[in-house]
């Protein structure tokens, strides 16, 4: 359910960048089509220069300025989105596993290591991840693996290792304990 919910809130923000470029290309239409009236009244010597200056500054420049704001606004803000949605597949990978490797997250991501780590330091700056990251040998844990109590299975009495959240499974017996 919530996996839908996602897609339904990634499609209602692709619709949002797409009508924010369409209101913008619409509005660099109509002032191009402005200007090329006012242009077409001077040729036509219908339209005098102080007319035409006018026209410019009234109708022309803000359909232009307006329509240039929109589309470059709503490049910014898919950019945006797409870091939120790359460091949401982050801390959920993170959440699910309890351990990950980084180079798993570049493949995952289709990222190189450096933007994959810049967006580590953002997660963990905005206070969304808190766990432990060992960059050299490139594993990141999370808080709630770290503070799992290791401890022998009570089937088998093998060493438990961590499965992901919540969850320990015993790599002898194949036994999950959900805490």
């Amino acid at each position: 359910m919530a996996e839908e919910e996602a897609v339904a809130a990634g499609a209602a923000e692709e619709e949002a960048v797409v009508a924010g470029r369409l209101a913008g290309f619409a509005l660099l239409l109509v002032g191009l089509a402005a200007a090329g009236f006012l242009i077409a009244g001077l040729l036509e010597r219908k339209l005098q220069a102080s007319g035409f200056a006018l026209g410019s500054i009234l109708f022309v420049l803000p359909f232009l300025a307006g329509g240039l704001y929109i589309l470059l606004r709503s490049s910014e803000e898919a950019k945006a989105e797409e870091r939120v949605r790359r460091e949401k597949e982050i801390l959920t990978t993170i959440e699910a596993r309890g351990k990950v490797k980084i180079s798993d997250l570049c493949l995952d991501l289709h990222l190189d290591r450096s933007a994959v780590e810049a967006l580590l330091r953002d997660l963990v700056g905005k206070g969304l991840f808190t766990g432990s990251i060992n960059w050299q040998e490139g594993l990141l844990v999370s808080a709630e693996v770290k503070a799992f109590p290791e401890s022998k299975c009570p089937h088998c009495g093998g060493e438990l290792q961590i499965a992901g959240k919540g969850t320990i499974r015993c790599p002898y017996c194949g036994s999950e304990i959900y805490r």
